[in-house]
């Protein structure tokens, strides 16, 4: 069989003392742990799907598999990559990673191994996360501004490139959203959030007025599945018992 260049070789070892965790790597997670235990009790450790380490010995993938692996006392299965300098997001899409990334993860990747620029910005996003716990594409909405769409948010959140806008009016917004959860407890549902967006966007909304109507009229808020529907009934309480010439069309 005809190849241009070998890329890696496959190791086995039991000498676990030799391996290091860094700064980058994920929490070990006991659930995921004991979901691998399962899997080499019955498969073994596949060498399609080696721990990578680089020439310090430093695990840049498979810190879950290594910890299964010392805990069963069987040989670790790896590969060691030359100058490899710890870029999630590259490894993830070259290694095809079967361990799924949260945004925490990658958050916590970029604070602790990225430039001055990303932890400052990785930084303000789990300081908001952890403020107001929205849905993951209303926290980027929100942080970002209006300049990409949700997939070039995503994109740019996992590659690095995520950026603060406008943290004050992010918070100013959250603050909003947030006040509306003493009226209706769904209000955290995505689909509500989009359709809330939505309208705080229309120069013509007027959040007091629509605080106003709603504090006397929450029971109408009930959880619909759809943001149009949400649109509808929010345009509807936002018009209650309003005069012809008062009542303002929201989408």
């Amino acid at each position: 069989m005809e190849f241009e260049k070998k890329l890696l070789d496959i190791f086995q070892t039991r000498n676990y003392d030799q391996f290091k965790f860094t700064a980058g790597n994920r929490p070990i997670k006991q659930q995921a742990v004991k979901g691998l235990i399962e899997s080499f009790t019955k498969h073994g450790w596949l060498s399609a799907n080696p721990m990578m380490v680089n020439k310090k010995g430093e695990i840049i993938d498979g810190q879950q598999r290594f910890e299964a692996a010392k805990q069963m006392k069987i040989p670790v299965v790896f590969a060691i990559q030359g100058n490899v300098k710890l870029d999630a997001t590259e490894l993830i899409a070259d290694l095809q990673i079967v361990w799924r990334w949260t945004a925490s993860n990658y958050a916590e990747w970029f604070i602790t191994r990225g430039n001055k620029d990303q932890n400052l910005h990785y930084n303000m996003y789990v300081k908001f996360k952890e403020q107001y716990r929205l849905p993951q594409k209303i926290t980027l909405r929100l942080l970002c501004g209006r300049k990409h769409d949700k997939t070039t948010l995503a994109k740019n959140f996992t590659s690095g490139k995520f950026r603060v806008a406008d943290y004050s009016r992010a918070e100013q917004m959250a603050d909003k959203l947030q006040r509306i959860g003493e009226y209706y407890d769904g209000y955290k549902r995505s689909t509500f959030l989009d359709a809330m967006l939505k309208v705080m966007r229309n120069g013509n909304f007027n959040y007091k007025r629509f605080i106003d109507k709603l504090s006397y009229q929450k029971d109408k808020m009930v959880d619909l599945a759809k943001t149009m529907d949400y649109l509808r009934l929010i345009e509807e309480i936002y018009n209650f018992k309003c005069k012809e010439n008062d009542i303002v069309r929201l989408f």
